[in-house]
């Protein structure tokens, strides 16, 4: 039993109990445990009641066994200790009282037990788990033994006869296992000495096999302790004191589903935000070369600005990006190249890091439209049309001696790809066994493209030309495939590098031209044609400032203006408005205009008149 100053310890004299009245119930109350010296609510009682109605404790002598460590031990109405603090519970949110030198308190909303305010660091909490986790080894030992006396008079042959737990000694223990709190624990009488040795467990009452009753139950040894069962734990306990539930407006919870805390977060090391090297180079190179490239001038342009500014630029602020995008504005950059540096400067951002986007694309909004307003229109590379592919294709044919490999090769690339309506990098990826000449056509595979970046693969027909062999993609794709198996390559990239000798040096993969080679194709080609051109020629215009794009533009116009949809051909997206924008509606506009068939239908009308001899005046129109 505690001794009077227990109480006095914990916080206030209790009153006594009147006459004809009663204490709750122990296991509502908190008391001192003299074996594990920690103050806890009891996990069993046995009590006098008053009455069976209200189950009242009278205050006598009581039977009580510690939650933390499981020992019993005699109370009574004295041995209480003031609940004059609260917890609030993890789980429901309910509000119990409990003493401020409870290590455990539990709720009186829903039962479950929390760490009490006296666990307040990790050497208290690292005490407490201590002295549960030899509580559950007791258990453990004590459940094995009930079994093995239940085989023995069943005459099995059993390993042990004996549960030995060899005792602590309280100088042994080590220093994070220190007394919780001491000045908020109750003082426990010294216990008085015990006789060593090992707990036979035939000892042990078999009618209470799981809580064994010692001798003396108010005298006990110092609590068993073993570091290695740490982790150990009774009962349903939450982990943290201070865990918040982590709920919204979204959160959905089933009949019996606790609710979720910071303390059912997992706990990450290291090894979880680590990648491995080779995980890394798949990660860099995802993006296609020229996006890569475009973003990497992008964000070190934007590093630049922010060195000279002063400024942060990993993880930048919103501040900073706007800020940045405002100067963009300032230099009178495409709307579209703004669009990219934003998108460059953000994607380099981890996850939920990156700046905030609203007022920077206001400003952009405003931007793009003060440049309409002023009549700056976007930049479009010209269209390759039917007649300037045949000046390209005649500049290829006019190579000569180690420049002749080449120029079978560009006369295939410039009618393959003008007639796949190709982009720079399908053109650069294609495979030999991409294509499959047919004398109708050629079927070409375009393994990945930019409306296809998981590579599932597209086909293209591109139809023969037989009444233009010059510009007939067969007749050049043919040849050209011929001149690759002359220089023994059957299998890999369809266009290859060429050294000024005509070689092909690199095999494999490696040996493809670049999309960026492709464009200088493009170009070298339309100066070389442009250089033969007379002055007057109205070509010149579209030769001085061709690009690789025209080889997709060209034909997507050539195709609309016959009154056909490009989208299938082109791979553009289905109802791409790209198409139907540029190519599509621009060409019905001037087909089927109806101001023009208005002007029609009244020509034709006095052209009657005019026959049958009647004139009707007004304009003539246009």
């Amino acid at each position: 039993m505690l001794d009077s100053t227990a109480v006095e310890v914990a916080g206030a004299d209790l009153p006594a109990v009147p006459e004809g009245t009663g204490l709750p119930r122990p296991m509502l109350l908190y008391f001192g445990c003299p074996s594990c010296r920690l103050t806890a609510r009891p996990s069993s009682a046995d009590y006098p009641a008053v009455s069976v109605d209200d189950d009242a404790w009278t205050g006598g002598d009581a039977y009580v066994r510690c939650e933390p460590c499981g020992h019993l031990h005699t109370v009574t109405g004295a041995d209480v200790v003031p609940a004059t603090s609260t917890i609030t519970c993890s789980r429901c949110a309910h509000v119990s009282p409990c003493p401020p030198s409870a290590a455990t308190a539990g709720c009186d909303g829903c039962g479950l037990v929390h760490d009490g305010p006296a666990i307040t660091d990790s050497a208290a909490r690292e005490r407490l788990r201590a002295v549960e986790g030899q509580h559950a080894v007791r258990l453990r030992g004590t459940l094995q033994e009930a079994k093995n006396r239940a085989a023995r008079r069943r005459g099995l042959e059993v390993e042990e006869d004996l549960v030995v737990v060899e005792p602590l000694r309280a100088e042994e223990m080590p220093a994070s296992a220190a007394p919780v709190v001491a000045e908020l624990l109750p003082v426990a009488a010294e216990p008085e000495d015990v006789e060593e040795g090992p707990v036979d467990a035939e000892l042990v009452d078999a009618d209470d096999a799981l809580f064994p009753e010692p001798a003396d139950p108010g005298r006990h040894p110092e609590p068993f302790f073993d570091p290695a069962l740490l982790p150990a734990r009774t009962g349903h306990r939450s982990p943290d004191p201070d865990a918040r539930p982590l709920v919204d407006r979204h959160t959905m919870l089933r009949p019996g589903q606790a609710v979720p805390t910071t303390a059912d977060a997992p706990v990450y090391t290291e090894a979880d935000f680590r990648i491995s090297q080779s995980t890394a180079d798949l990660i860099d190179s995802a993006a296609p070369a020229n996006t890569s490239r475009a973003y990497r001038s992008a964000r070190q342009q934007f590093e630049t600005w922010c060195r000279a500014e002063g400024r942060v630029p990993w993880p930048c602020t919103t501040a900073t990006f706007t800020e940045y995008v405002g100067v963009l504005i300032g230099r009178d950059m495409a709307p579209a190249s703004i669009r990219v540096h934003m998108s460059a400067i953000r994607t380099n951002h981890q996850d939920g890091q990156q700046p905030g986007i609203k007022a920077a694309s206001e400003a952009l909004r405003g931007h793009a439209r003060r440049r309409q307003e002023e009549g700056v229109e976007p930049k479009k590379a010209p269209g390759v049309s039917p007649e300037v592919l045949a000046l390209l294709v005649a500049s290829c044919d006019a190579e000569t001696g180690y420049r002749r490999t080449a120029g079978l090769r560009d006369a295939a690339l410039l009618t393959l790809g003008w007639g796949m309506l190709s982009r720079r990098s399908e053109l650069s990826g294609l495979l030999i066994s991409h294509i499959q000449v047919k004398p109708t056509g050629v079927r070409v595979r375009v393994g990945r493209s930019k409306t296809d970046q998981e590579g599932k693969g597209k086909s293209t027909f591109v139809p023969a030309v037989p009444d233009d062999p010059a510009v007939c993609p067969v007749a050049r794709v043919s040849a050209w495939l011929e001149e690759l198996r002359r220089h023994g390559h059957t299998t890999g990239p369809l266009f290859r590098r060429i050294t000024r000798y005509g070689t092909m040096p690199a095999a494999g993969v490696r040996g493809r031209i670049s999309p960026d080679s492709v464009g200088e194709i493009v170009k070298r080609h339309a100066a070389a044609a442009l250089a033969l051109l007379t002055p007057t020629d109205p070509h010149r215009l579209v030769l001085a400032d061709l690009t690789a794009h025209g080889l997709r533009r060209g034909p997507a116009q050539f195709m609309a203006d016959a009154g056909e949809d490009p989208t299938g051909q082109g791979r553009w997206k289905a109802g791409s408005t790209t198409v139907q924008e540029h190519y599509v509606e621009p060409a019905q506009g001037e087909q089927d205009n109806p101001l023009a068939a208005a002007y029609q239908t009244r020509a034709a009308e006095r052209a009657a008149q005019a026959q049958a001899g009647v004139i009707t005046p007004g304009p003539a129109g246009p």
